[in-house]
Formats: C-alpha cells, structure tokens, sequence
C-alpha cells in the first residue's frame, strides 16, 4: 500500500467519483465518506468513529469504516504507483522508517513499518507501508532506482549498494550517536563528538546556498574535518579503544565530500 503526499485535484475527482458511484442518499449528499478517508490517521478507528458520531450517524461498525478507507485506498492505487515511479526515477532520494501498528484479521495487532522516501530537489514524498521490517519492501520499493541513497545504517539496504546501482549516503546523526554513546563510559570520546560538530556548524553556513555552492564549500571546510575524524577513529583502533571504534565511523574519500554530498 502506497500513500503520498501531493495536493493533486485528480485524487479529489477520482475519490468523489467512487462515492457517487458506490453511496447515494445521505452518505453521497453529507460528503461522509470524503470526510472519513480526509481524517487524519484514520485507520485509528476508534477516534474517527467519535467524529461520526458527533454528525449523528452512529449505527457504522468499525469494520464499515476500516473497508471505506481500503476502498478509496485500492481506488488511489494507480496515482501511488505513478507517484513511485517518479520519485524512483529521481537520482538522489533519503529515505526513513518508524513503526506502524497493524491490525490483524484474526485479533491483536503487530508491528509494520513505515517507510517515507524523499526527493527533496522534486519536492516530492512517498510512504510505503509494509507488514515486516524486513529488506524486500525497501528492495522491492527501490527495484528502478539508480542513484545515491541517504540512509541510516539499516543492514536492509545492504543488498542495493552491493548492486553497484546506489550509492550509500551514510547519515552523520547515526554516527555521531555512538560516540555519544561511548562518551559516558570513555571521555576520550568528546573531542570526536567536538569535530563532527564542527562538520554540523559548516553545514548551518550552507543552509541558503544552493547546490553548487555547497558542493564549493564542503571541499573547502568539511573535508579538513572529515580527515580528522578519520584520524581520531584510527588513533582509537590503535589505542584498543573500543568504545570509540564501535562508532564505526568510516573513512569517506573526496567524491563523498564534493560530490553525492552536494545534492543536500
């Protein structure tokens, strides 16, 4: 299941027509069924449900409202998968995912995943919402893509850079984390967390250049940083640090300075 977020007037013609097609009367004259797909989180049915309620029409079940959303969700499925294809199309993309509460047919509920892919130079996003956390639904979603992929660490990536087609854009947050972490048990730890702050500082001047100029800049003052912290993490193998080298924080050659890093 597809979700996107793109104000589109086709999506309102296209779920109006379904109402009218399949809900007469009150429901079509009420724009209810509208209303109830419209409403934030709406497979939280327990909430969406008190709305109707306050529009006195309290005899719909869950389950009638949990199979409106799905109907108008099959109905959309042909501008997801067109929203897909171009958003994959795109050679750059940052990608995400949180948990998501499922609810199965046979009772209880598990945990599926959220996963939100970003074009931020289309300015364009697109969820996809899988039961698992497992790689077949970011490798399934990311099949067409060549390109650069920011992402965190997750190994369910692992399989697209090893087909040579993505490029891996590692996320500093996720790297800056473990010596964070590392800091409460080993103060050598700080002067890594000190220089990646640097490298953060460096990016909040470029925050209203555009791309060439970063892609000027970061050569310039990130990549003297980028040399030191490789240096600190190779001072910490040597010194048996362990704590410190679990930031595994690998060393980036000068295309990863100049290049994939300035498209963001």
């Amino acid at each position: 299941m597809i979700f996107a977020e793109r104000p589109d007037d086709l999506k309102v013609r296209i779920v109006h027509k379904l109402f009218r097609r399949q809900h007469r009367g009150l429901l079509h004259q009420r724009g209810l069924y509208r209303g109830v797909l419209l409403v934030r989180e709406a497979m939280a049915a327990g909430r969406t449900r008190v709305a109707v309620r306050q529009e006195h029409i309290d005899h719909l079940s869950r389950a009638t409202l949990c199979d409106w959303v799905a109907d108008v969700a099959t109905a959309l499925t042909p501008i997801g998968d067109q929203l897909r294809r171009e958003s994959t199309a795109a050679d750059y993309l940052q990608t995400d995912d949180t948990t998501i509460t499922i609810l199965d047919e046979r009772g209880g509920s598990y945990k599926g995943r959220l996963w939100t892919y970003l074009d931020p130079l289309g300015r364009q996003v697109v969820f996809d919402a899988t039961p698992t956390h497992d790689r077949e639904g970011p490798v399934a979603f990311l099949a067409a893509f060549r390109g650069k992929l920011q992402a965190d660490a997750y190994a369910g990536y692992d399989a697209l850079y090893q087909s040579g087609q993505v490029i891996e854009i590692g996320s500093w947050a996720h790297g800056r984390r473990r010596f964070v972490e590392a800091f409460l048990t080993d103060g050598s730890a700080a002067q890594m967390v000190a220089v990646i702050q640097q490298l953060y500082q460096v990016e909040r001047a470029a925050t209203n250049l555009d791309p060439e100029q970063r892609c000027a800049l970061r050569p310039q003052e990130s990549a003297p940083l980028l040399a030191r912290i490789d240096a600190l993490r190779q001072e910490s193998r040597a010194d048996g640090a362990a704590e410190i080298a679990a930031g595994r924080c690998c060393p980036l050659s000068d295309e990863s300075v100049g290049g994939a890093s300035a498209l963001h």
